[in-house]
């Protein structure tokens, strides 16, 4: 019997379709996971996994997936994939020079030394390394969100998607978004097909991005503006994204208060303590750290917190799911209450009845609009 304790054993329980993770999820909060995992991530932080998790619920919440996150599959940090750039460049004997200069000249430096295609050879390498997706993408592609940006290069977050059941991934801007089911803005570029795309990393990448990448950047200020944006494994420190929250802090100032809109229009989740980050995005982002107290400074503090950032992730895919799906299938009657087993009777009773109708097939006269909305209707509880 395995014991619900923050240092006990992990157990990861895979679920291979909608239904069975909506019963999975439905199952643990009857077994009380839900107050176990409070206890581990306290009450505040557990408060605001809740409040993300009726964003996601809404389908109001977008993931924006940092390079944290691929640190977990193996993939370096922006400074270590540097580190690993200047070793490569033979720059060794410079490194005290280059650590005074900004990432980006930095990144030019190595660029010059290296040459663009020895430069995009290596990079094309290292990305190839991960075999396999982090833990964190797994959780993130597991919530019932189909919109998500990154800055990062790696397709990682796109292959955890596409195993958590997500259809056609639209990849902006290489692809159209029209007929895909989900889609991620990339706005540093991407890796595909052995090649990189529009990949941002020297000074001379940042200034063209202005240039040639403003539709990138005004989706993702829509969607801060009319969603809730979760940032995790981001630094925040990004001049990309400092210019896109720029503009959107001067579209909420200047402009009427937006209803819907109640506190921050972000969060960010990270396992480092940013008691001066979250000052300075008062009112506009929510910066919460997993880290307590008693897990320390420095790396040796990142193990737990990174760890219950894990954990606030899966409390959060718990909390988000609407337990619906499973109610069409009678394999999980055996899991359901008396009232719910009456409530699936009669959902059942509706889908059997109307199924007949949503596939009639006749060129004259096509499907209705109500018809089609019906049909959405019961895709969306049995993949909910």
């Amino acid at each position: 019997m395995l014991e619900a304790r923050p240092d006990g054993p992990d157990v990861a329980l895979v679920c291979f379709d909608h239904e069975h993770y909506a019963a999975a999820q439905r199952a643990r909060r009857a077994a009380g996971a839900e107050r176990d995992l409070a206890a581990i991530l306290g009450e505040e932080l557990h408060d605001r996994i809740q409040v993300l998790a009726r964003h996601a619920r809404a389908g109001r919440l977008v993931p924006f997936v940092g390079a944290g996150v691929s640190m977990g599959a193996g993939l370096p940090s922006w400074v270590g994939l540097l580190d690993e750039l200047i070793a490569q460049a033979g720059m060794e004997d410079d490194r005290a020079a280059l650590a005074r200069l900004d990432l980006r000249d930095r990144a030019a430096l190595i660029q010059t030394r290296l040459g663009s295609g020895e430069l995009e050879r290596f990079l094309l390498e290292r990305l190839s390394a991960a075999s396999r997706v982090a833990l964190q993408h797994q959780l993130l592609a597991s919530l019932p969100v189909v919109e998500a940006a990154s800055t990062n290069w790696d397709d990682l977050f796109e292959r955890a998607w596409r195993d958590a059941g997500a259809g056609r991934i639209a990849v902006l801007p290489l692809d159209g978004q029209a007929g895909a089911d989900h889609w991620i803005v990339k706005l540093h570029g991407t890796v595909r097909d052995g090649r990189l795309h529009g990949v941002v990393l020297t000074r001379d990448d940042y200034l063209r991005f202005g240039a040639e990448r403003n539709a990138l950047a005004g989706i993702v200020q829509a969607l801060l503006l009319t969603r809730h944006m979760l940032f995790v494994g981001f630094g925040l420190s990004d001049e990309t994204f400092h210019r896109i929250a720029h503009d959107v802090r001067l579209v909420v100032e200047r402009g009427p208060a937006i209803p819907e809109r109640d506190g921050a229009y972000a969060t960010s989740l990270s396992p480092s303590r940013h008691a001066i980050t979250a000052e300075l995005w008062r009112g506009q982002l929510d910066v919460l750290s997993t880290r307590r107290p008693e897990d320390g400074e420095g790396r040796a503090g990142t193990a737990p917190a990174a760890r219950r950032l894990e954990i606030a992730l899966d409390a959060l895919g718990m909390l988000a799911v609407d337990p619906l799906g499973h109610l069409l299938d009678p394999s999980f009657d055996g899991a359901l209450t008396v009232r719910e087993r009456r409530l699936a009777a009669a959902l059942r009773r509706f889908a059997d009845e109307v199924e007949p109708l949503l596939r009639e097939d006749d060129p004259d006269h096509p499907a209705d609009p109500a018809a089609i909305a019906v049909g959405r209707w019961l895709d969306r509880m049995r993949e909910s």
